[in-house]
């Protein structure tokens, strides 16, 4: 019985190889016609820094705004993120931690740094009881447009 089992194994398994066919690829086609060319972007990058006098005094926060931000032409279609950094050093190579905004309690708990834009205008928001006391805050723009 252990034998007919065994027999109708190995049956089934060489039935199962012998019966699979390798596909073998056919020939190369042509080239086919090339695609339409695609919409390009441009990126652009700025880094600038903020002293403590710099800060601008609102109802609630305070704020600083760049002006004129060359690249922001049409803040519609574009992508904009900014970064903050408290230890970015152009003298050290620009090795640097940077933030992604909005962000908060990142100077004391529960501060919080945001930013606006307009055509040419990008404003960043500090929200605290008083501006930040870090000598320079950097900030770098980054800024995505479509053509």
């Amino acid at each position: 019985m252990k034998s007919i089992k065994y027999l109708f194994i190995i049956a089934s398994v060489s039935l199962l190889f012998n019966s699979c066919t390798k596909q073998v690829a056919g020939p190369t086609g042509k080239q086919g016609p090339q695609g339409p060319q695609g919409a390009s972007s441009n990126f652009y990058v700025m880094i600038d820094s903020v002293s403590t006098a710099q800060w601008q005094t609102s109802i609630s926060s305070y704020y600083c705004t760049f002006n004129p931000v060359n690249y922001l032409t049409q803040p519609n279609t574009s992508a904009v993120e900014v970064y903050l950094s408290q230890t970015y050093s152009p003298t050290n190579g620009g090795f640097a931690a940077w933030f992604d905004l909005p962000v908060s309690n990142l100077l004391t708990t529960g501060d919080n740094f945001n930013f606006s834009y307009t055509t040419y205008n990008l404003t960043i928001w500090y929200t605290n009881t008083s501006p930040p006391l870090n000598p320079y805050i950097y900030f770098k723009i980054v800024i995505i447009t479509n053509p």
